[in-house]
C-alpha cells in the first residue's frame, strides 16, 4: 500500500510539473514528464507498479485533455509493457546511455500511439504532428529523463523508509 501511495504522489507531482512547464514554455517546451514515472517504475519495480503509474498518470492527463477519455491511459499502458519488454531483452541497469535510449524509444512510441488513437476521432496531418509535437517532445523528454530519474530515486528512498 505504501508503494501505491508513493506512485500516486510521484505521478501527481510529475503531472503538475508537466502542466507548469507547458504553461511557462508556451507550448514549445513540452516534455512528457508523466511518461517518466511509468518508465522509472518499470525499470526498477517491474511491470505491475508501472501499470499503476500508467493508470494514475493517464487519469491525470485525461482529466484535462480535450481528446477522447482514456487515450493517454491506453498509450501509457502500452509504454509500460514496451518498457518491460525492452528491460527484459535489451536493457542492462548499469548503462545510463541505455536508459536514455529506452526513454527515447518509449517516448517515440508513446507519441505514435497517441497519434493513432487521436486520428480515429479527428483529422490530423501526420507530418505536422511529427514536426511540431513529436520531435520536440521526444528531444525534451530524453534530455530531462536522467535528472528526473535521480529525483524519483531520492523521493523513493526518502519516503519508503
Amino acid at each position: 500500500m505504501r508503494r501505491i501511495f508513493l506512485i500516486l504522489l510521484i505521478s501527481y507531482l510529475s503531472f503538475l510539473l508537466e502542466f507548469v512547464l507547458f504553461n511557462v514554455g508556451g507550448g514549445l517546451i513540452k516534455p512528457a514528464v508523466t511518461l517518466l514515472p511509468v518508465v522509472y517504475f518499470s525499470l526498477t519495480w517491474g511491470v505491475r507498479y508501472s501499470l499503476v503509474a500508467a493508470l494514475f498518470c493517464g487519469l491525470f492527463k485525461d482529466s484535462i485533455s480535450v481528446g477522447p477519455f482514456g487515450a493517454n491511459m491506453f498509450a501509457l499502458m502500452v509504454c509500460a509493457f514496451l518498457t518491460n519488454f525492452v528491460k527484459r531483452y535489451l536493457f542492462h541497469m548499469g548503462y545510463r546511455s541505455l536508459r536514455a535510449f529506452v526513454v527515447f524509444l518509449v517516448t517515440l512510441i508513446y507519441g505514435l500511439v497517441l497519434y493513432g488513437v487521436f486520428v480515429l476521432f479527428t483529422d490530423l496531418a501526420f507530418n505536422s504532428v511529427i514536426l511540431y509535437v513529436l520531435v520536440p517532445e521526444v528531444i525534451t523528454t530524453t534530455l530531462i529523463a536522467e535528472a528526473m530519474f535521480r529525483l524519483f530515486k531520492k523521493c523513493v528512498l526518502k519516503l519508503s523508509v
